[in-house]
């Protein structure tokens, strides 16, 4: 979340709002490693019982088809 030293006001603030609430700070855990790859991204590794594994999603390439509908 850093670029050229600086860090998002956005990602802070929501870092100190969850230590207010529960005192620790959650991330998201999807288990999926990628790429950016020409036509969306190439899905290069899945953790076994992930998020990710249970909807289905293999090792393969997704395209922006949310991009496509805008």
């Amino acid at each position: 979340m850093t670029h050229k030293g600086f860090i998002w006001i956005n990602f802070v603030k929501n870092i100190i709002k969850q230590l207010k609430i529960s005192g620790k700070v959650e991330r998201p855990y999807t288990g999926l490693s990628f790429t950016q790859a020409a036509l969306g991204l190439a899905v290069i590794k899945v953790q076994p019982g992930s998020p990710t594994e249970k909807v289905g999603i293999r090792i393969a390439i997704l395209w922006w088809w949310l991009m496509e509908k805008n």
